[in-house]
């Protein structure tokens, strides 16, 4: 057996996404049920480096066809074995998510993103690659004037919180 070159975790500091699958919905053919997942976008040096170390790496299509589109790093978001750890920033602090909030972050709107991704390295049917996982994720929300102005009145006693009645 041959040996492998253990790769290590990789941080990708104040990066966009896009194509979110938080909440794991099914799009075929693409998207299994389940899946969660998302595009890191990041820039054309940093690309450059983890594809050399075997990264799957990719470049988004271009608006305009005489320009280039953006590198970009496909993440995949698991809870198990070990869950990782995906921290929502607000202006009043922060709050660590778990699986059952995972659909919110498909439609929120962040202004800063840091993220450490675990590589998996596979190896079946004879191809071979690296996956990447969410190891840790902070996003910083962007801040919404109704919410600032009304953070401080408390919820009646018959008001669930919002995240805990939110319906597909």
């Amino acid at each position: 057996m041959a040996y492998k070159k253990r790769m290590k975790t990789v941080t990708l500091e104040d990066i966009e996404i896009t194509k979110r699958n938080f909440a794991g919905k099914e799009i075929p053919p693409y998207n299994p049920a389940g899946r969660r997942n998302f595009l890191a976008l990041i820039p054309d040096e940093k690309a450059e480096a983890m594809r050399d170390d075997g990264w799957k790496i990719g470049r988004l299509k271009a608006f305009e066809e005489e320009d280039v589109g953006p590198c970009f790093l496909p993440v995949h978001v698991r809870f198990d074995p070990r869950p990782p750890r995906i921290v929502l920033l607000s202006s009043h602090g922060k709050t660590d998510l778990e699986e059952r909030d995972m659909k919110m972050l498909d439609v929120l709107t962040f202004t800063k993103i840091d993220l450490i991704v675990n590589p998996y390295m596979w190896d079946a049917n004879g191809n071979s690659g690296v996956k990447a996982y969410v190891k840790t994720l902070f996003l910083s929300m962007e801040p919404d004037e109704l919410e600032e102005k009304y953070y401080d009145v408390p919820y009646s006693i018959h008001t669930e919180e919002p995240h805990d009645n939110q319906e597909d």
